[in-house]
């Protein structure tokens, strides 16, 4: 309703209810007349900030603030050495919004935590060898400010965190069929080692057999592969804390790297058999 049409209706209303301010002079009109457009103005701002209000809480339901997947849509919508600007609905967002790919995305992957009297979002960036790393200082300051001004809702606060990658050792056993140059499995066999580290679910966790495990991962995608065995497994934090793995364990960083022992012995004969 504009503030003309509202103006109308006090008038109409205020002569209807008012019928001894009859007759009208010009004076008393006048005056009363500016008495009810300004009351149509007040009213007018006030319904506006009705509407816009009953617009950011559907907006909250319909983007579903505050959920897991929100916070980690916004996580890897972050645009590193860009300004937020304000939006219409007195949130931030970025002026120019850059292309898929674009350099400016340091995040790469994201994951929501709700825990105890807290809510972590943890993230994590890529090397130029497509590796995921730890956020850089820089970056990750960065992005600290851009969750503080797009992802604090109420609740407990939300406390972004980047680590170093986790690090998984063990002793592969293989056996393989002779129909088969060990050599070429050899290679096959670090290609999907590498596969399997690189198509990890982020924050997921690791498993040694089971449809998710190393073992039957090695033996489901390398031809030739009969068996695959990994024992004496550890895996050491980001805080060099290092645990045994029975069959699966959470990563705290949410990633993993293997290490260096684990390639090494991955391309040695001695521990292929037939």
């Amino acid at each position: 309703m504009t503030i003309t049409e509202l103006f109308s209706i006090f008038k109409s209303n205020t002569r209807a209810a008012c019928p001894e301010l009859a007759p009208f002079n010009e004076s008393n009109t006048d005056v009363l007349d500016k008495m009810m457009y300004t009351s149509a103005e007040i009213i007018n701002n006030t319904l506006s900030e009705f509407d816009n209000t009953k617009t950011i809480i559907n907006d909250s339901f319909q983007y579903g603030y505050g959920k897991s997947g929100w916070y980690i849509d916004l996580a890897l919508a972050f645009q590193y050495g860009d300004s937020l600007v304000q939006g219409a609905n007195y949130d931030y967002v970025y002026e120019t919004v850059r292309a898929a790919g674009d350099a400016a995305f340091v995040i790469k992957q994201a994951a929501f935590e709700l825990q105890t009297n807290a809510k972590l979002l943890k993230v994590a960036s890529i090397d130029n060898s497509g590796n995921l790393i730890k956020v850089p200082d820089a970056e990750f300051a960065a992005f600290i400010t851009y969750c503080n001004a797009r992802m604090q809702v109420v609740g407990d606060p939300l406390t972004p965190v980047t680590y170093n990658p986790c690090i998984i050792k063990f002793t592969p056993t293989i056996i393989y069929d002779a129909n088969y140059d060990l050599a070429t499995l050899k290679t096959n066999v670090l290609a999907k080692a590498n596969e399997f580290k690189n198509t990890f679910p982020f924050n997921g966790l690791f498993y040694k057999s089971g449809k998710e495990g190393f073992e039957d991962y090695i033996v489901n995608k390398v031809d030739g592969i009969k068996l695959c065995e990994i024992t004496a497994i550890f895996m050491t934090d980001a805080s060099d804390v290092t645990v045994p793995v029975v069959n699966r364990i959470a990563l705290p960083s949410g990633y993993f790297n293997y290490h260096a022992d684990v390639l090494t012995a991955l391309n040695n004969s001695a521990n292929y058999s037939l």
